[in-house]
């Protein structure tokens, strides 16, 4: 398993590689257990990358996992990594087993998968038992999304990740 695992690190970080101060966020997140992590952050940092890097490497390494990626609305986590194709680049080719684009699901080689939505279909996710989540520019999520998703995280006590640029005004992101 450990022969596994480094080879799977070797395989996704051989093109590109998280900076610094991404690399302490993972190291919290895969290294110290943390299950709450809230990154403010301005424009180009890698955001949306980090998001993406944690999801990627959660999802390869335990079987089954289900993580799930939430932007705002499902239609920009279309148009951003879904349309480009920028989550399926960083997943190298031999450990996916199936893509499908209605859902934006990846399926990997251990039956593990991560899904694309958006904050804007909060109620169909009452339920769902993540294994992790992360939600990208909170700022502009609706506040319902979190109300119903943050229960279902105890089935697997799943750690989430919360990103975005700083606010304009105080309001649920802030909170």
């Amino acid at each position: 398993r450990l022969i596994q695992t480094a080879q799977i690190l070797k395989d996704i970080y051989k093109d590109v590689k998280p900076h610094e101060k991404q690399a302490l966020i993972l190291k919290d997140l895969f290294y110290n257990n943390v299950k709450d992590i809230y990154v403010e952050c301005g424009r180009k940092f890698g955001k949306t990358f980090l998001l993406c890097d944690a999801l990627r490497r959660y999802a390869l390494l335990p079987p089954n996992a289900g993580c799930y990626y939430i932007a705002p609305f499902q239609k920009q986590a279309r148009e951003i990594l879904w349309v480009s194709k920028a989550l399926h680049r960083m997943i190298p080719q031999q450990y996916i087993k199936g893509i499908n684009n209605t859902e934006m699901r990846i399926t990997l080689y251990n039956d593990a998968f991560i899904k694309l939505d958006g904050a804007d279909n909060h109620e169909s996710y009452r339920g769902i038992a993540p294994h992790i989540l992360g939600y990208d520019e909170i700022k502009d999520h609706d506040p319902a999304f979190h109300v119903a998703m943050n229960p279902n995280r105890s089935v697997y006590n799943a750690p989430l990740i919360v990103i975005g640029t700083p606010p304009e005004v105080e309001g649920p992101a802030t909170e």
